[in-house]
Order: structure tokens, then sequence, then C-alpha cells
């Protein structure tokens, strides 16, 4: 009775629930890579913006933004990392064994997080 509960709980996981996640996942993956490229593309606006300003005062304003949003930009990234470096290096300390290499695992992240839309864009674009 029991094997014959788990085998239907673990049909309806595999079946339903991680198809579910693993799209949910990779849609909030696109739509936070999309975010960080929308900060890049910012930065490089108020640079060429801070070329262009017609007088001091709008090039020393767009050059102040362009820091503020490449200090934001920067902190969010380390932000990311550490919080997935963390994450690993707790599941490292739980399992008792090294599942995982922290460092690795965070760079892939961002890089898939990052990239990815772009990759996945790409992959549609040529079926």
């Amino acid at each position: 009775m029991i094997m014959v509960v788990y085998d239907i709980v673990s049909e309806i996981e595999n079946e339903i629930v991680v198809p579910i996640i693993s799209e949910a996942f990779r849609v909030l993956s696109i739509i936070g890579g999309l975010a960080l490229w929308l900060m890049v593309i910012s930065v490089v606006i108020k640079a060429i913006e801070s070329k262009l300003g017609p007088t001091g005062w709008a090039r020393a304003a767009a050059l102040w933004d362009l820091f503020s949003n490449f200090k934001w930009f920067i902190v969010t990234l380390i932000g990311l990392y550490v919080t997935v470096y963390s994450i690993a290096l707790i599941a490292n300390y739980v399992s008792g064994s090294s599942i995982v290499n922290p460092a690795s695992f965070a760079s892939e992240l961002l890089y898939r997080i990052f990239f990815g839309p772009f990759i996945e864009l790409w992959r549609n674009a040529l079926t």
C-alpha cells in the first residue's frame, strides 16, 4: 500500500511538478538576465549622455547617474554571487560532503542568468 502511494506521488512529481518548476525557473532566469542587461544599457546610455550633454551641469549629472547605476549593477552582481555561494556552501556543510564547488556553481549560475536569455533567444531563432 505504501509503495503504491509512493509510486503515485513520484509519478505526479515527475510528470507535473518538476516540469512546471523548471519552466518557471527558466522564465525567471530570462527575466533576471534581461533586467541585468537593462542595467548595463542604462550605464552605457549615461556614459554617452555624459559626453553629449549641452551644458556642464548636464554632463556632470549624467556622470553622477553613470556612477550610481554602475554601483548598483556591481552591488547586484556581488549580492547574487554571495547568495548563491552561501547556499551552495551551506548545502555542502549540511550534507557532510562536497556536493558541488560553491565558487564554480555561483559563477556558472551568474553566467546562465546573464547570458542565458540570449542563448535561449538564439536557439529559438534557429528553430
